[in-house]
């Protein structure tokens, strides 16, 4: 499949360093679409007069009858939706968003149609404009941006997906001069208030769970000036609530603070409509998408109409040869709506007439919400990927020896078959018949899911093999960053098997490549592509950062001479249009992406690693972090992981988060017997990662004894003893039963295992077995030598989007856990550079030493052990 072509250029580009520009076949029928023009006027709400209330029966279902023809929608992002319900046969009535109201998952979920939805909009948005005519919404100029002429009416979304953020958005996008601020439902205390202040957030749209939020950080926020609460938890939320909202409104007023409930600002649309405005400026900012990222505070996105439509229209003319979306579609949302990720896909599946159910908002219910949904399409994460894959196969691990042996043989067949470029046999897909009965278990249904899309970081290419293997369907991945309006490139939902690539760029996008470091992007031949930072433009690309010029600015690649000639001999798709050539003219610069890349022969674009991921070794070898995090992330022992190295150093080190499960059947493995007696005491010394000299043991054991760190403190068997001895008591008494029933959502039960998973934590022997695995995967993997992590720190803390250290997307922040762990990873290579005095040669595996009688050894090893020369040595 041809997923992009180069454009010759007028300019030599290899001279800059720089590849050609590359185009998608859907670029010239893209360009052929007339976005608005930015000529006004443009009314906003504040121009218009309010309606006659005889004119309410308007709102409670029936379209009022100047909205224009279908081809005029494509004006705001509450156009698109109106395309939803304009294209397909069954018009409004058509379903649109549901959620469960039943336990039972055979009850599957209720849904609104195209017409609900839009009178709920209508009524919110004209509720919110009440909300804006009363100082309840204050329209607020900022000297530092120029867009929207420095005015903005800013109303914060802080809210886990559901069908209301979806109605909020909607309402905001179709009533200017509102403007939506999105912030993730797991950020922080610091980021909430770091946003609304730098927004000037004057209304919040929330839910209850977050009201102690809201009023911890109200005296600090003296524009916040209302707060509309959503009251009605999910359906099947049976959670307590602490306090009733009528005390809530009195503490809120003594804040100087308006609380209303959701239904109340619904009330002040129907006493005072508003319709909505459809001619909008493609210019206009409609929403602020704040993104937490990898690299530090939350920056603001700014996206105009002009953003949203270009994407969501390219998304429609790709769409019969990459998402293949159909109307008939059921989509699950449980990923973040605030992630922009989840959002441009919801907006797509919409203007296609796609039924969107809505997860129950509780983890435990995940799997239910599947099943009941019976989906066409699903979005997921990489960790997500990564888990689901993980699960399967501890699963099968647990099955009969046969039934284990037949299916990793058809599953090991159809890998065969994809990568000799021919069609799994279908007597594999027999043999597993598990792929239809994994469907139904998983989806609900085994014939109704086609696809699942994975995007927001990058997919191990094995894990997304196996995983079709497994399941029987097509994982597509794609890229795209907020600053693209989400989309950047997909791979084809079918007839692709190139797992290493995410597709091609979107109809709408340009692309090329600048050389960095080693990194040529000048080169083009077979043998060799393509490679550099990716560089992008085009109509969804966002025109900078909310108050941030000089991010802005850094953000950009300024080509003064860019022009782009007619490519000769290529068909119609790639012939540029008089429209076209005019755009070309305008000089749009190139938005730097971070990523580096390999571009494929076909187009297809193949993810290296960020540049602020790739470390430049001592050796000069460049160490893709993101690559080896998931690979090494395939150990049992992981939940999390994160790969670092200095650039004096020759090999990574890295800091795991254990899983704990694993963790914990570990220690029972070591510690007991299967009579619950103690089988074994902890090993009291201390086993480093590489070779070590008995007396450099003894020295590390008295050194090391007693520090806090996991991973180098020894444990006192004594007081494991007794504490088996004393656990093995309760055990036979009524301890164990009210040990049954404390068991924690992290598979921890109670206060027994919370004290054996801290022992095993701080047991050498666990991280010397975990260095053994990641040598296992590095060796069936086919890592370099350089690529082989030589030692890790096992920490006890645990990473979550909650406490900063993951964003909503479950990517590790980088920058901040080289901050957190900086002297652990010192301490780490100060121990490679104790222990490697002791080691001979340079290869890659380790030679263990203190096992080895001393006296057999060479006399010039012998001299190595003594202290004077490793110190002169080591000077």
């Amino acid at each position: 499949m041809i997923y992009a072509a180069p454009v010759p250029s007028t300019t030599a580009w290899a001279e800059k360093g720089e590849s050609a520009v590359w185009r998608p076949p859907g670029f010239v029928t893209y360009t052929s679409f007339r976005i608005p023009s930015s000529d006004g006027p443009y009314a906003s709400v504040l121009d218009l007069e309010e309606e006659d209330n005889k004119q309410e029966s308007s709102f409670s279902g029936t379209k009022v009858k100047d909205i224009p023809a279908v081809k005029d929608y494509w004006q705001s992002c509450y156009g698109i939706f109106l395309v939803g319900s304009s294209l397909y046969e069954e018009g409004e009535k058509k379903p649109c968003v549901g959620e469960r109201a039943s336990h039972n998952v055979e009850d599957g979920f209720s849904y609104l149609s195209f017409e609900d939805v839009d009178a709920t909009v209508r009524l919110l948005g004209s509720g919110f404009v009440s909300l804006l005519k009363d100082g309840g919404i204050r329209m607020e100029s900022f000297a530092d941006e120029e867009r929207n002429g420095g005015n903005f009416a800013n109303v914060g979304i802080l809210l886990q997906s559901r069908k209301e953020w979806l109605f909020t958005d909607l309402a905001i996008s179709a009533y200017p001069p509102l403007t939506s601020v999105t912030l993730h439902y797991t950020f922080p205390l610091e980021h909430i208030k770091a946003i609304a202040e730098h927004s000037k957030l004057s209304c919040m749209v929330t839910d209850f769970d977050k009201l102690p939020v809201l009023e911890a950080l109200k005296p600090s926020l003296p524009h916040l000036k209302s707060a509309v609460v959503l009251t009605a938890a999910s359906p099947l939320d049976d959670t307590p609530r602490t306090m009733d909202l009528t005390e809530w409104k009195k503490r809120f007023a003594d804040l100087d603070c308006r609380l209303l409930t959701f239904d109340e600002v619904l009330n002040l649309g129907r006493k005072r409509p508003v319709r909505p405005i459809m001619k909008q400026d493609p210019e206009r900012v409609f929403t602020i998408v704040y993104t937490s990222g990898t690299t530090g505070n939350p920056k603001g996105v700014m996206l105009t109409n002009k953003n949203w439509i270009a994407v969501i229209r390219a998304l429609h003319i790709q769409n019969p040869t990459t998402l293949g979306i159909e109307p008939d579609f059921v989509h699950i949302c449980y990923l973040p709506l605030s992630h922009v990720f989840e959002r441009v896909i919801e907006y797509a599946a919409i203007v296609h007439g796609v039924r969107i159910a809505y997860f129950s908002r509780k983890r435990e219910l995940v799997a239910d919400d599947w099943r009941a949904a019976t989906p066409s399409l699903v979005l997921m994460v990489p960790k997500l990927a990564t888990t689901l894959l993980e699960k399967l196969e501890t699963r099968l691990n647990a099955q009969p020896f046969l039934k284990r042996l037949i299916v990793r043989f058809a599953v090991s067949r159809k890998m065969h078959s994809s990568s000799k470029g021919s069609i799994p046999s279908f007597w594999y897909d027999r043999i597993l018949g598990g792929s239809r009965l994994l469907r139904e278990r998983i989806f609900g249904s085994p014939d109704r899911m086609r696809f699942a899309a994975c995007g927001g970081g990058k997919l191990d290419p094995v894990v997304q093999e196996k995983l079709e293997k497994y399941l029987g369907f097509n994982i597509i991945q794609g890229w795209g960053m907020t600053e693209t309006s989400g989309a950047g490139s997909w791979q084809a939902y079918k007839g692709d098997d190139a797992y290493d690539s995410v597709g091609g760029p979107t109809a709408c996008l340009e692309i090329k490549l600048k050389s960095w470091e080693s990194y040529d992007a000048t080169v083009s031949s077979p043998d060799k592509k393509p490679q550099g930072e990716l560089l992008v433009r085009g109509d969804n690309v966002f025109p900078g950062y909310f108050r941030e010029k000089e991010l802005t600015k850094e953000a950009f690649y300024y080509d003064e001479d860019d022009g782009v000639a007619e490519k000769e001999g290529m068909g119609e798709n790639f012939k540029e249009s008089e429209e076209e050539k005019k755009k070309t003219k305008q000089k749009q610069p190139w938005l730097r992406t971070g990523d580096v890349v390999q571009i494929q022969p076909n187009g297809s674009i193949k993810i290296i690693d960020r540049k602020k991921s790739l470390i430049k070794l001592a050796q000069g070898e460049y160490l893709q972090t993101e690559k080896l995090e998931n690979t090494y992330g395939s150990s049992s022992f992981v939940e999390n992981i994160f790969v670092h190295g200095y650039d004096s150093q020759s090999y990574p080190i890295a800091i795991v988060v254990p899983d704990r499960r694993r963790v914990l059947q570990w220690a029972r493995e070591h510690y007991y017997e299967k009579d619950s007696s103690v089988s074994r005491t902890p090993r009291t010394t201390a086993s480093p990662s590489i070779d070590q000299t008995a007396e450099e043991m003894n020295h590390h054991q008295k050194q090391e004894h007693g520090k806090g760190g996991y991973g180098e403190k020894a444990v006192d068997s004594e007081r494991l003893e007794q504490r088996v001895k004393d656990e093995n008591v309760t055990e036979e008494g009524e301890g164990s039963k009210g040990k049954a029933n404390n068991k924690s959502a992290s598979g921890v039960d109670g206060d027994g295992d919370t004290w054996l998973l801290e022992e095993a934590l701080h047991d050498p022997e666990l991280k010397k077995d975990i260095l053994a695995d990641f040598d296992r995967i590095a060796k069936a993997t086919g890592l370099l030598g350089f690529e082989k992590v030589k030692n890790i720190f096992v920490t006890a803390d645990v990473w979550t989007p909650e406490n900063g250290m993951l964003t909503p997307t479950f990517k590790i922040k980088r920058p901040l856990l080289i901050k957190t762990y900086k002297q652990q990873m010192d301490d780490l290579y100060a121990e490679l550079a104790r222990n490697q005095v002791g080691q001979h040669g340079s290869n890659n595996t380790s030679v263990s030493l203190h096992n080895r009688n001393i006296a057999s050894l060479s006399w010039w090893r012998r001299l190595l052990l003594l202290p004077w020369v490793r110190a002169w040595l080591q000077s």
